[in-house]
């Protein structure tokens, strides 16, 4: 259970530095509205981060499992992050036309 918490922190700190807290604003602003995002993403990136963590890496100590989480988010946050930039300037350019 400790490294899955572990693996869970360190998506966790990687989520804020690529999200920069942005998500957690807007879940404060309108809850209802973006509840099912802030959902996804505890369970996707956090809990995925301590599963893999946990299983996928096998950490030996708890700088492994820590680093395990970092990646995880690191990783997948920023593939999908990319993504959400290429949304938002599509969107941009269609609304300057």
């Amino acid at each position: 259970m400790e490294h899955f918490l572990l693996g869970v922190g360190g998506a966790f700190v990687a989520y804020l530095a690529i999200y920069r807290e942005s998500r957690f604003r807007e879940f404060l602003k309108n809850p209802r509205k973006c509840w099912n995002t802030f959902l996804f993403d505890l369970l996707f990136f956090l809990c995925a981060g301590g599963l893999v963590a946990k299983f996928l890496i096998d950490a030996q100590n708890n700088k492994e499992a820590f680093m395990a989480g970092v990646s995880w988010q690191g990783i997948v946050g920023g593939i999908l992050s990319g993504n959400e930039l290429k949304i938002a300037k599509a969107a941009r350019q269609r609304r300057g036309r």
